[in-house]
C-alpha cells in the first residue's frame, strides 16, 4: 500500500495532487489518501502493509506562516516507521524544514519548465539524463541543505532535490507528477525503490 499526504486541501481545488493520485490509480497500485491530519493516527493500522509515503504539494507557503497546524508538518510519526519517504516540492520543503533547514520566498512564482542536472547514481533518477527537464511550480525554496542530507539535483544555485544520508527519505522541489515522461520515471524509481526496502 502507498500513502498519499494531501497538503493541498480540498482535492476537487488542488492544482497538483489529482494528478498524482490518478498516476497511481493507473499502475493499479493500493492506495491510501490522508487528508488531514487528525487521520495520521489511523495509518499505524496499516504500518506493515505501507510500501512508501508521498508529501504532496500544495499552495502553503512556510514563508508566510501559513502552516503551523497542516498535516505536513506533524511528520515525527512517519519518521519512526523506517519507510522510504518522498516529498515534492511543499512536501520537500517540509522535510527540508522538519531537519533543520531554512525556506526562503523568491520575488515571484517560478512556474516553467526547467533543466535540472540530476545524480544519476541515486536510485531516484536511474535510467534519466544528468540533465533533465521538470516543471516548477513554487513560491517558497530551500535555501540550506537540512543536517544529514545530501543534494542529489540541483538548478543554478536552486537545491532541487536531496536524500537523507541513512534513512529512505527524500525530497524534490520539482513536480514529477506534472513532468510528463520523465517525471513518470521517477515516480517510478520511487516506486521500485519501496518494493525492494527491507526495513
Amino acid at each position: 500500500m502507498f500513502i498519499i499526504i494531501n497538503n493541498g486541501g480540498n482535492l476537487s481545488n488542488a492544482y497538483s495532487t489529482p494528478i498524482l493520485i490518478n498516476f497511481f490509480k493507473k499502475k493499479k497500485l493500493p492506495l491510501m489518501i490522508i487528508n488531514s491530519r487528525d487521520d495520521l493516527p489511523e495509518l499505524s493500522k496499516y504500518k506493515k502493509k505501507i510500501k512508501g509515503i508521498i508529501l504532496s504539494g500544495s499552495n502553503l507557503s512556510y514563508t508566510k506562516k501559513m502552516c503551523i497546524c497542516k498535516i505536513n508538518t506533524n511528520i515525527s510519526m512517519l519518521l519512526n516507521y523506517n519507510i522510504p519517504i518522498l516529498g515534492i516540492c511543499f512536501g520537500f520543503q517540509t522535510i527540508g524544514i522538519f531537519f533543520g533547514g531554512k525556506i526562503k520566498r523568491l520575488t515571484k512564482i517560478n512556474n516553467k519548465f526547467e533543466d535540472i542536472f540530476l545524480d544519476t547514481n541515486h536510485p531516484l533518477f536511474k535510467n534519466l539524463d544528468q540533465m533533465s527537464k521538470f516543471k516548477q511550480y513554487h513560491n517558497d525554496y530551500l535555501a540550506d541543505i537540512p543536517h544529514n542530507f545530501k543534494i542529489i539535483a540541483i538548478s543554478g544555485k536552486t537545491i532541487q532535490g536531496i536524500a537523507h544520508l541513512s534513512k529512505p527519505i527524500f525530497g524534490v522541489q520539482f513536480h514529477p507528477e506534472l513532468s510528463d515522461e520523465t517525471g513518470e520515471i521517477v515516480l517510478d524509481n520511487f516506486i521500485k525503490f519501496c518494493k525492494k526496502f527491507k526495513r
